[in-house]
């Protein structure tokens, strides 16, 4: 390069003025340029001298007729009216050689070689510029020596961008696109938060969006179905084939994977998506499988290693394999699963080692004895049964927990025929919201009782406890409830989720006095009125010294004002020696009946209060 810029600058002007003149390719008298236009066209120097060559032959000054020359002008018309017809290649007058046509190079109009005629400005050499110019260029961009003028201004211009960046200015104002800047993995990130479906409609965003979707970490079919939709049909195999195009070119591992399918879609091909994503090593999968007959789900999903989280929702029977592991599942969802099988059942839950998180939600346990979850890290456990009273089956099962790590507990079901349960010595929270059977039989209500007590019996470490009234209604059908009640030395919060009978009350102050630290008390709704005004006195007065040594707290939610809920507020005032506050809120009855409402206020203020330091608070 350094003897081409010598050879330059030692020619003389009518040097310059013959070697325009040859018929030699214009890209082989400056090896600037033909090195530095980049990719996109053809300028390679052998292709171009071996075309001119050809056009050599021809006898260009000779009078062909046959030869029909097309004016450039019209040529160019007909390029603007965006017809097809063009030639690909082109005569320059200047040097007499042919070069080929191409797209624009993007560097304005200095390259000749991919222009039109018409934009065509030939750079000889790096002295088209000014003197002026090619001192500031040689302090300015000393690397850019003896480049043509197109790369030089490219490269200008780049610098000068990334000077806007670096100080702060945003590109958003001026029209720019920051977003598509990001890379890919951060891209990959924001479009995991989307459905693939909607994480698909980026493509038509911008080349740079074309095959960002495809790529993503998580795919996510949950929520495909339109609800406005007139062929469903056509919509599940549009669906499917969309599905099956995704998987097959994926050769990626997946981290999520979301599928819901109803009993349109084809078995087959759900098996084999399932079986797809496993060998992706996929981490989270979560199933929602609806149809007319009981889904077979693949055996290799219950000895997959990668799986970290499962979410199973079938509405049918869950077939179990005789080998099940799961060394890496910490989250377990099971929704709306029968379970028939009490071995494989139990393989299930003691084959998780790493298990932390169990839910099972809407599941019956047909003709099943014995259900036993045994799971040494397990933490969370939440049993949620249907509202139905035995329909989940438990009601005729033994109930087996061994989870020594448990720190919280969720079971709204039906009362189980008997409870064995671990020593709960890290539990925090726990809530307790039996389904009961309305009217039965008085020895039903006493075998109830005591289950209901066994319970009860494991949960004498929990901090914050959660009742349902039909918790207290079945506590209450124990024969001897305060003997067989522990002592909840722990607990210091209580609440009580629904309405109760006052046959319950008893429950409740047993309740009550078996927990001696308890500070915070919250009844979330109104207090049926009792046929009998003094029946919260008459089991006040079965209560020995004062229960309320700690109570800080107590708070109805739902305040209709009727007389057991004001025997209620006058017990807690007269009997909390450290309350320091108690607040009332009205129920909508209430809340219309605005002279009742200022009578209840008024008597609830001139109530007696054992704590001077007491604020009452009604709204």
């Amino acid at each position: 390069m350094e003897d081409r810029e010598e050879h330059l600058i030692g020619r003389t002007q009518e040097d310059e003025e013959l070697e325009s003149r040859s018929l030699a390719p214009a890209c082989q008298h400056d090896i600037a340029i033909t090195e530095a236009l980049d990719g996109g066209f053809h300028h390679d120097p052998a292709i171009i001298k071996t075309l001119d060559g050809e056009f050599k032959k021809l006898d260009l000054e000779g009078n062909n007729e046959n030869q029909k020359e097309v004016p450039e002008e019209k040529t160019i018309s007909m390029e603007e009216k965006g017809r097809k017809f063009q030639y690909p290649l082109r005569f320059d007058e200047f040097d007499g050689s042919f070069y080929l046509w191409c797209r624009t190079c993007g560097y304005g109009s200095d390259c000749r070689f991919n222009h039109p005629p018409r934009n065509k400005d030939p750079v000889r050499s790096p002295l088209h510029f000014s003197e002026s110019v090619k001192e500031k260029i040689k302090e300015e961009y000393p690397e850019m020596a003896g480049q043509p003028k197109c790369k030089i201004i490219k490269t200008m211009v780049k610098e000068k961008e990334n000077q806007k960046v670096l100080k702060g200015q945003s590109n958003m104002c001026q029209g720019g696109d920051m977003i598509s800047k990001l890379p890919d993995s951060l891209l990959h990130h924001i479009l995991s938060f989307l459905t693939t479906k909607c994480a698909a409609c980026t493509c038509i965003l911008s080349k740079r969006w074309r095959y960002v979707w495809t790529n993503t970490p998580n795919l996510d079919f949950l929520h495909w179905r339109s609800p406005t939709a007139k062929d469903l049909h056509l919509e599940t195999e549009s669906f499917m084939g969309f599905v099956d195009g995704i998987l097959i070119f994926r050769n990626t591992p997946i981290k999520k994977f979301g599928l819901k399918c109803d009993e349109l879609c084809d078995e087959s091909r759900m098996n084999a998506w399932i079986s797809t994503v496993l060998m992706r090593k996929v981490e989270e999968l979560n199933l929602n499988i609806k149809g007319d007959k009981p889904f077979l789900i693949p055996l290799s999903l219950f000895t997959c290693i990668s799986l970290i989280e499962l979410t199973l929702q079938t509405y049918s029977f869950l077939y179990l394999p005789r080998t099940i592991s799961f060394p890496s599942l910490k989250i377990l969802r099971l929704f709306h699963i029968i379970f028939r099988d009490e071995s494989l059942t139990e393989q299930l839950f003691h084959n998780s080692p790493v298990l932390e998180e169990l839910i099972l939600s809407d599941c019956t346990w047909l003709n099943m004895k014995t259900v036993c979850i045994s799971a040494p890290s397990l933490k969370c456990l939440c049993i949620d049964g249907p509202n139905t009273a035995n329909a989940d089956g438990l009601r005729n099962c033994e109930v087996k927990i061994h989870a020594p790590s448990l720190v919280s507990l969720t079971y709204k079901a039906s009362v189980a025929k008997e409870y064995v349960l671990s020593n709960f010595s890290s539990l925090v929270d726990a809530e307790i919201a039996f389904v009961i059977e309305k009217n039965c039989w008085k020895t039903g209500q006493e075998e109830i009782g005591r289950s209901a007590t066994k319970l009860f019996g494991g949960l004498s470490d929990v901090k914050s406890l959660i009742v349902s009234g039909e918790t207290l209604e079945a506590l209450s059908y124990a024969n001897d409830l305060l003997i067989d009640l522990p002592t909840f030395n722990n607990l210091i919060h209580l609440g009580v989720t629904s309405q109760f009978q006052c046959s319950a009350d008893k429950a409740l102050f047993n309740l009550l006095e078996m927990a001696p630290n308890l500070e915070s008390l919250v009844f979330d709704k109104v207090f049926p009125p009792c046929q009998s005004i003094d029946n919260v006195g008459g089991v006040l007065n079965t209560m020995t010294g004062c229960v309320f040594l700690h109570l800080k707290s107590v708070h109805f939610k739902e305040f209709s004002g009727s007389a057991r809920e004001m025997d209620l507020a006058t017990l807690f005032l007269k009997n909390a020696i450290d309350l320091q506050k108690m607040t009332i809120r009205s129920s909508v009855f209430l809340f219309e009946n605005l002279n009742m409402k200022v009578e209840v206020m008024k008597h609830i203020l001139r109530f007696s209060r054992s704590s001077k330091s007491c604020e009452i608070e009604v709204s």
